[in-house]
């Protein structure tokens, strides 16, 4: 990999989650709104976390034997056509979407993991940062143009800026090296006990994050704020976890495995504080709400890599990703 690419590649890999992100977490955040609940968008979301639960399995599998750039290109192409297609039917945001964003999931964090050891929560903190600077991006430029301009342009503008970040990272990103994927790799994963701890957090980290998120704008209004006011305050939480994710990065590579664990556990209790506070105490949930959730990527890519390796991080991490995206697909209806 030569010099400008080794150093470049951060940015179209955090565009490619940004975007992904901007959608995810932005109709997580206003599945409440007038203008999303005609679609009934709580639904969407939930056949969007079981078609990724289902797909990310597969997709962890083909990323660790195939070229991650090809694969990437071919889920852009995808999620375009999800898109565009949200005003008219759940299904394309829920099944078309859904199974691009699980090659989208894997991919922006597998290829730099591969290609290069050392730091790595630090290293891809620019990825995990551009999930919450996308949830801020929705909240404030894209929620204003769904209000304004309806869903359908706002989906077909996002679809074609979309295709254009993906279009980049692929002539930016260089061949990953290709792993040969063995069955033997679930027998050796079913004998550990850490790993089965590994999925029981996945299972609960992206319900109680979406769950909690949810209980946020409807509270804040509730309790006096503006509804303009409520989405610039959600934005700063966004960004500001952005932020904080450089720092727990850090903090997460001078850790020991034991203590990583510990924390991944500890942020999931405290990321939960909306679902419980949030109708009397809006602001110190949405605090703790922003602090706790910051960690989670770069904690769980980095433990997964120290304790399992990076020859089969994309399967290993996929089938946390099937066991989270089980969790939010079952747990996110029935709550919100």
């Amino acid at each position: 990999m030569n010099f400008w690419r080794e150093k470049s590649l951060w940015l179209p890999l955090a565009l490619i989650i940004f975007f992904e992100y901007m959608i995810q977490r932005g109709f997580a955040t206003f599945a409440k709104a007038p203008q999303l609940a005609s679609l009934n968008i709580t639904d969407a979301l939930s056949v969007y976390f079981l078609t990724m639960s289902s797909v990310v399995l597969i997709g962890g599998i083909l990323l660790d034997n195939f070229s991650s750039r090809k694969l990437l290109l071919g889920a852009t192409l995808m999620a375009t056509i999800g898109l565009i297609t949200i005003p008219y039917t759940i299904w394309g945001f829920g099944l078309i979407f859904g199974s691009a964003s699980a090659l989208l999931k894997l991919a922006p964090f597998t290829a730099p993991l591969k290609l290069k050891d050392g730091e790595d929560a630090y290293r891809i903190a620019p990825q995990a940062s551009a999930k919450n600077f996308g949830g801020a991006f929705f909240s404030i430029v894209m929620g204003t143009l769904l209000l304004s301009s309806g869903l359908a342009l706002s989906m077909t503008v996002l679809g074609f800026m979309f295709l254009a970040v993906g279009l980049w990272a692929y002539y930016s990103l260089p061949d990953d090296k290709v792993q040969g994927w063995k069955w033997s790799i679930f027998k050796d994963l079913a004998k550990d006990k850490l790993f089965w701890l590994f999925m029981l957090y996945f299972f609960f980290m992206n319900a109680i994050y979406y769950v909690a998120v949810a209980q946020l704008y409807p509270s804040l209004v509730k309790t006096g704020w503006s509804k303009q006011g409520a989405i610039y305050l959600i934005a700063g939480s966004y960004v500001l976890a952005g932020i904080l994710r450089f720092q727990w990065g850090k903090a997460i590579d001078a850790s020991s495995q034991r203590l990583k664990m510990i924390l991944m556990f500890a942020g999931n209790v405290c990321m939960a504080a909306p679902i419980f506070f949030a109708n009397t105490y809006p602001m110190g949930s949405l605090i703790i709400f922003t602090i706790f959730s910051a960690m989670n990527t770069p904690i769980y890519w980095a433990y997964a890599k120290a304790q399992w390796g990076s020859k089969y991080i994309s399967t290993v991490i996929g089938l946390g990703f099937v066991s989270m995206y089980l969790g939010a697909g079952l747990l996110y209806g029935k709550w919100v």
